[in-house]
């Protein structure tokens, strides 16, 4: 009896966990770009705010205190719930310390692009940074993926939030702020 009992307990959990549907969410839009130094984080963050974000570099926080983890790392976020974030990602020794950057749109799915900001994202990234692009990607996210979108924009909306609450009250943000 107890083993039919255990038999049909994991029957049950393995049907449910099928019927599961993985979480994925892809940004509309990512720009994958190389530059010949690194990009004007000034600049970056005056194209979030000009284009409607509240722009965040969270790694110049993280290098005020002496605790830099990307070359790069600015997050943006709008009052449509789009997120625009720029980051730098350092390649090991072996491959030439080069980094590789790149500029990601997410809007909350399912996906509607906004195809002038599109076009601005790539344009800036060219004229403004003067950086080289090597691939421009284009996603569409279902509906499905709204649940997972909705903790991604919370999370980044607390941590801008923690971050100002930090630098105004000494308190602790992730890797940030100090203990």
């Amino acid at each position: 009896m107890r083993l039919c009992l255990c038999v049909a307990s994991l029957s049950l959990l393995a049907v449910s966990a099928c019927n599961e549907r993985p979480q994925v969410l892809a940004p509309d839009q990512e720009i994958d770009f190389s530059c010949h130094g690194a990009p004007s984080e000034l600049a970056i963050e005056t194209f979030l705010r000009r284009n409607g974000f509240v722009a965040f570099d969270e790694e110049r926080a993280r290098r005020e205190r002496e605790r830099q983890f990307f070359p790069l790392e600015i997050d943006g976020f709008n009052p449509q719930r789009r997120m625009l974030d720029a980051i730098g990602l350092k390649e090991p020794p072996s491959r030439g310390h080069r980094v590789n950057y790149k500029l990601t749109l997410t809007s909350p799915p399912p996906t509607a692009h906004d195809a002038v900001l599109e076009r601005a994202a790539v344009k800036f990234v060219r004229d403004t940074l003067r950086c080289q692009v090597s691939s421009v990607k284009v996603y569409d996210n279902g509906r499905d993926s709204l649940g997972l979108f909705n903790r991604l924009f919370a999370d980044e909306q607390r941590r801008i939030v923690e971050w100002r609450n930090c630098s105004a009250s000494r308190g602790r943000l992730d890797s940030v702020c100090p203990r």
